[in-house]
């Protein structure tokens, strides 16, 4: 029993003892294997709690590089989206432009439809009337300005002010 006071849980009780000191050896006995079972399991469930708490600590460090590599990706397409934000509002603005343009474009060119369609008339008028040197002009030498709206005074009165300012 000594060496079970020192932590020996593998010496047994020795000897042929009889009656009740027999009981007492085969007591002790049972008591020190089951000690020895006991102080097994502990340390099995201690080593079983060792390489859990290993586990643990290696699933947190995961679990954090895992954090950041995720806040750096969240990071990234914030950052992506910023940009994706801004070049639509620049396609949005660019767009709005390009409608001002084209309004504007057909404006003029409307207004240009209706000046070449009065030069046609005036030549018209003029070819049923009196013919002179504009009735042979094209609407388009009159508008590139090769003829001049001081030329003649009924040329200079009939033509549109768009064409007298172009």
């Amino acid at each position: 029993m000594s060496s079970c006071d020192t932590g020996n849980l593998t010496r047994r009780v020795r000897g042929h003892l009889s009656g009740g000191m027999h009981q007492l050896q085969i007591d002790a006995d049972n008591t020190i294997y089951k000690l020895n079972g006991i102080v097994v399991q502990i340390q099995s469930a201690s080593r079983t709690i060792s390489a859990a708490a290993a586990e643990t600590t290696h699933g947190n460090a995961d679990i954090r590089n895992g954090t950041d590599a995720q806040v750096s990706s969240l990071v990234t397409v914030t950052q992506i989206m910023s940009d994706l934000t801004e070049a639509v509002q620049q396609s949005e603005e660019s767009a709005r432009m390009a409608s001002q343009h084209a309004h504007s474009a057909s404006q003029v060119a409307a207004d240009c439809g209706r000046v070449i369609g009065d030069v046609a008339d005036f030549r018209n008028r003029l070819h049923h009337g009196r013919r002179t040197k504009y009735v042979d002009a094209s609407p388009f030498e009159l508008l590139e300005g090769r003829l001049r709206p001081g030329d003649s005074a009924s040329l200079a009165t009939a033509v549109t002010p768009a064409l007298l300012t172009s």
